[in-house]
């Protein structure tokens, strides 16, 4: 940390910086703690809730305690900060994360875009993307929904496909197909691995529904701090389901575009609505739309960083 410290002095020597903006509330933030305190430097960091669920130490609540604004990406992670760490909810501002509308623009439609992907161009398709990870993003929660649609509601679900899009694990993906196997839903499932984010958008745009019932891991310092998919896939017309945890609600507006759900008979139940309910889906999709376009683009929320740098004291 010291070899950084003296690095960064010396562009400040040259530079002047008057903010340091440190990127999470570990090593960034013990960085800035350090300039803020040798250099009388203003220090605003970034908390996005793994980072201080797994470092709850002396030094971290020092370090917060001491900045002079803390930027969050949501709700649950403002109150996380507050209660762990006791510090006033003034100083904590929210910037939720966003999209860069230029980069997500796919001009082909739905059906030319199934063409292009090699997708059926009348199943109903429920998409998940994130990281593969073992448990958190409840990617196995999903397969096991279809499954049920299939045995307890004695739905044909020969239309129905779920495609996961995410960071590549042999040995979550492995887990993943052996599980889908397992319950016979091999024809029902794709998984699909570091994909270029042009072709993830094309899925987002060919795709029915997002899905991505995320587990409360708190305990194990692991937790959706927003849900950033939840907002791509609304830009792409998709009502989304994510779990009641962590800042998935602040993510989705529950019952418009798309919905929070507690436990796995409500994402089941919430699946098939959506399955069965065409014009549900629609209503929903351009209400989520309209919602990422007017508060989640980084053309507007550009202006909430501007306004925590602009009202430091």
């Amino acid at each position: 940390m010291l070899n950084f410290y003296e690095i960064i002095k010396k562009y400040d020597k040259s530079n002047n910086f008057d903010v340091v903006l440190a990127y999470d509330s570990t090593f960034p933030a013990y960085l800035g703690f350090l300039l803020k305190k040798r250099n009388l430097k203003k220090l605003i960091i970034i908390s996005h809730g793994n980072d201080i669920l797994k470092n709850q130490d002396i030094l971290t609540s020092l370090t917060l305690k001491n900045a002079d604004k803390i930027i969050v990406r949501s709700k649950f992670i403002r109150d996380l900060v507050h209660d762990l760490f006791k510090i006033n909810t003034n100083k904590i501002i929210i910037c939720p994360d966003g999209i860069i509308t230029e980069d997500c623009k796919i001009f082909e439609n739905k059906i030319t875009l199934r063409d292009e992907l090699n997708l059926s161009r009348d199943k109903f398709y429920i998409l998940s993307v994130g990281s593969l990870n073992y448990v958190r993003k409840g990617f196995d929660l999903v397969i096991k929904s279809i499954k049920e649609l299939r045995d307890k509601f004695n739905i044909n679900i020969d239309n129905i496909e779920y495609v996961i899009i995410g960071r590549d694990n042999p040995l979550i993906r492995n887990w993943l197909i052996d599980l889908a196997s397992k319950y016979k839903l091999d024809k029902n499932f794709r998984l699909l691995v570091n994909l270029d984010d042009e072709t993830k958008n094309k899925y987002y745009n060919a795709s029915d529904i997002f899905v991505m019932p995320s587990r409360d891991l708190r305990s194990k310092g692991s937790i959706e701090g927003f849900g950033n998919v939840f907002i791509e896939a609304g830009y792409y017309f998709l009502p989304s389901i994510g779990s009641n945890t962590g800042g998935i609600p602040d993510a989705i507006e529950n019952g418009k575009s798309g919905f929070v759900i507690n436990n796995f008979d409500e994402l089941v139940q919430k699946i098939k609505l959506l399955y069965e309910n065409k014009d549900i889906r629609i209503r929903m999709g351009k209400y989520a739309h309209e919602r990422v376009k007017k508060g989640y683009t980084w053309e507007k929320i550009y202006k909430d960083y501007l306004d925590a740098f602009n009202n430091l004291k």
